[in-house]
């Protein structure tokens, strides 16, 4: 591995990883669940479908078919993003609040992260398109495997950005890589197997993680890449914290739409996903922040200070006062109405009744709300109290239960 820094140590292809692996998530958690074979590969439909919410038009009908793809979707079940249900086979996306805590971690913490996982794990094996089932998540790699994986990584590491990288050439020999290609470049394959291993790295998981480059390849024995070049995402593994995630601009109008330039990256589209609604998904994504997006959002917990700060950590501007105004006068609106689920409706035949409950200390806390003088909501499990409370001073009450009730 040797030769001068050259202009490629940018950090897009990194950045697109972590996008590729939020929208991999958004699109299983949109279609209810991404189908799986009784091979649990991707249904092809699923597959067109993850493959349209990727822009990745050139690749196959079928998961095997493209790598990275079936790279991103095992690797976001090792991080429990995607979670399989056995019947029918589906791969589910997990709650949101999950995807925003991976999301909270720094850009080089995930980076670490994702290729931590991937040395220490047998989940992605060297040679993927293997008969037979797929290896278990949690199975860990042969200590062969990851201390070939381990040795690699310290040599690029090493490494300026930028360099390049010698990839073990086919066919590979049982002793090794073919003295007459060796590479004299102070990184030594001890092992076919070995040479497997790197050629298997620096062609498939490095390269979709972006730490290294590879030139486009199409496959052809003719057309096979010799070399890589190192990224400047590697600095995540030296422990440096301050790569930065820098996405495209973004725009808030004030007729509520939001327009967002490339590069779009995972935590960008996480927070206007969260917030907006989405109009269009060509390269510069469109959205619309809706009184509905913007109950949706309050409903899972968010506080309309922090949607306002993370908003303006985006545009990295103020917001228009119109926007400003219209969410606060939404958010308002949206706090007079409460969903309550799990509610139990209690009629009784005189307004007295209701009356006397109420002024009962104790049973006045079963009460949600008084809906009329003779009905009133009670709280959730509090039913039984309130028909032996009743029933002890004669009455005889109704009650209806219902799923979901307004406040």
């Amino acid at each position: 591995m040797s030769g001068p820094p050259t202009s490629n140590t940018r950090l897009e292809h990194a950045v697109a990883f972590q996008r590729d692996l939020y929208l991999c998530w958004r699109t299983a958690r949109l279609e209810r669940g991404l189908a799986l074979t009784r091979r649990h590969a991707l249904t092809r439909a699923h597959v067109r479908t993850l493959r349209a919410a990727l822009g990745q038009t050139d690749v196959g009908e079928t998961e095997p078919e493209s790598a990275r793809m079936l790279f991103l979707r095992r690797f976001a079940q090792r991080l429990g993003l995607l979670q399989l249900r056995e019947t029918p086979p589906t791969l589910l996306a997990s709650a949101p609040d999950q995807m925003s805590a991976y999301l909270a971690r720094s850009f080089a913490e995930r980076l670490r992260l994702a290729t931590r996982l991937w040395v220490t794990g047998a989940w992605w094996p060297d040679q993927p398109g293997t008969p037979g089932e797929a290896p278990r998540l949690m199975a860990p790699a042969a200590p062969r495997v990851a201390l070939a994986r381990r040795r690699l990584l310290d040599a690029l590491v090493a490494l300026p950005p930028g360099s390049s990288v010698r990839i073990p050439p086919l066919p590979l020999s049982r002793r090794g890589v073919r003295r007459d290609e060796e590479p004299d470049d102070g990184y030594e394959v001890a092992s076919a197997e070995d040479a497997m291993t790197v050629r298997a790295a620096l062609l498939g998981p490095l390269c979709w993680l972006g730490l290294v480059t590879v030139k486009e390849w199409s496959g052809e024995a003719a057309d096979e890449p010799r070399l890589c070049h190192t990224s400047g995402a590697l600095a995540a593994l030296r422990g440096d914290a301050t790569l930065p995630e820098a996405h495209g601009r973004i725009v808030i109008q004030a007729d509520m739409t939001v327009t967002a330039f490339p590069p779009l990256t995972a935590p960008a589209l996480h927070v206007l996903d969260s917030s907006a609604e989405r109009q269009s998904t060509q390269t510069t994504v469109r959205f619309a922040i809706t009184r509905r997006s913007l109950g949706n959002a309050l409903a899972s917990g968010a506080e309309l200070d922090d949607l306002l700060a993370r908003l303006r950590a985006l545009t990295d501007a103020e917001l228009p006062d119109v926007v400003r105004t219209r969410l606060s006068d939404w958010a308002r609106q949206a706090s007079r109405v409460r969903l309550i689920r799990s509610v139990d409706v209690l009629m009784v035949e005189h307004p007295t009744t209701l009356d006397a409950l109420l002024a009962d200390r104790a049973a006045a806390g079963w009460v949600l709300r008084r809906l009329s003088p003779t009905t009133a909501l009670l709280a959730e499990g509090r039913a039984s109290q309130a028909h032996a409370w009743l029933l002890r001073r004669g009455e005889a009450p109704a009650w209806e239960h219902a799923g979901t009730a307004e406040r």
